[in-house]
């Protein structure tokens, strides 16, 4: 019996719908099969980060606030080669805000057996209960209780996180001490924060320096080249610590963008002009076309500004104190042959540090040791 109009129309009407539906599994298993789209640790933290109530800022992680810490975040992600990424900085300067993200990070996007050491347990669990902890029960992603990849404290009966071993979905973040050379042994880390350096003794219970203690963990990650560590801490002196590790890095400086031509300069605190008492009225002078830059300036500065390495290459080149805006890409690019990559936060660039305050300090400091140290150290970021 022929085909009548209706059924031939109804069949061709089945047909469709199943090239559709086909064409519906198909999509959604080629989406199943497509790696993740690669995500920068900045991105990450603008997109999921919540400051929680206890921070100075708190709210939505905005990368706005202190520019010059996006590209130490991003060096920290698992795309990026750099094995070994130190940042020697002023206290209260936002190096913890860096390590606080890279771990959410690494706990939602990069799952891996992960270490925070201080310079005593006791250190490092105070760190995880005053920073890391409230940033995970403010952050959605991370929160136990709104489904976050964070395991929730440890019942009698189940797995869970506990006082020295935050477990996340896939991985744990370890607790240890510089001075505990227990902490420091047996397991095989992929990444790695060591805060608060210049605290650390160097030698953890007479077995040895700990920061060689602490690369040993990272041995077999190291070998397949997907350890990661990141160093952070105020300085004390010169040729210790965190300033060794910056030393041996390729020595990244933030050169600030001048309001007026343009021009990136490397500014010290002794380049700052300033009344002899207050008001300080403190200023950075442009060295290519003298326009004053005051406080207010300063954000627009850092927007303009960038990160340039300058530990000498090869050939003994370093960059020059100030450049155009023509060079900056080819100074960005240049070749120190370090793979280690090194963040100098001054006094004089943190958003967290105020330059007529900086002037009172330096003031109150004087020429005697005693207080020069902790204001070249924790105000500046320099080591004494």
């Amino acid at each position: 019996m022929p085909a009548t109009s209706s059924t031939t129309s109804l069949q061709e009407q089945s047909a469709r719908q199943l090239r559709r539906n086909a064409r519906v599994v198909f999509r959604a298993a080629a989406a199943g099969l497509r790696l993740d789209p690669l995500e920068k640790v900045s991105e990450w933290a603008a997109k999921h980060r919540i400051v929680p109530e206890v921070g100075a800022l708190p709210g939505p992680w905005r990368n706005e606030t202190a520019p010059y810490l996006v590209e130490p975040m991003d060096a920290l992600g698992p795309d990026d080669p750099t094995p070994e990424v130190s940042l020697i900085k002023p206290s209260q300067s936002g190096g913890s805000a860096v390590a606080e993200n890279w771990i959410g990070f690494m706990m939602h996007r990069a799952a891996a057996p992960a270490m925070y050491i201080q310079a005593t347990i006791k250190a490092a669990k105070d760190w995880v209960q005053e920073k890391l902890w409230p940033t995970v029960l403010a952050t959605p992603v991370l929160s136990p209780s709104k489904g976050g990849v964070v395991a929730a404290p440890k019942s009698r009966s189940g797995e869970g996180t506990t006082s020295e071993r935050i477990r996340f979905r896939g991985a744990y973040l370890l607790l240890a001490g510089a001075n505990s050379a227990a902490s420091l042994r047996q397991h095989s880390i992929r990444f790695m924060v060591r805060d608060d350096l210049s605290a650390w003794t160097d030698n953890a219970d007479e077995e040895g320096n700990p920061i060689d203690l602490s690369d040993a963990r990272l041995k077999t990650f190291r070998a397949l080249g997907l350890s990661k560590v990141f160093n952070v801490s105020s300085p004390k002196f010169k040729g210790a610590d965190i300033d060794a590790l910056y030393e041996r890095s390729d020595k990244r400086r933030f050169y600030l963008a001048c309001k007026g031509c343009g021009a990136l300069t490397d500014f010290d605190w002794e380049d700052a002009q300033k009344n002899a008492a207050p008001p300080y009225r403190t200023h950075l002078i442009c060295p290519s076309c003298q326009t004053p830059h005051y406080e207010g300036d300063k954000l627009d500065m850092l927007k303009g500004g960038c990160w340039l390495p300058t530990a000498p290459d090869a050939d003994g080149v370093v960059p020059p104190k100030t450049i155009t805006p023509a060079e900056r890409e080819t100074w960005r690019a240049r070749d120190t042959g370090r793979m280690a990559k090194g963040y100098a936060i001054t006094g004089v660039m943190s958003v967290f540090e105020r330059w007529d305050e900086i002037a009172a300090a330096e003031a109150l400091a004087g020429d005697d040791p005693e207080k020069r140290q902790p204001f070249e150290n924790s105000t500046l970021g320099r080591p004494y």
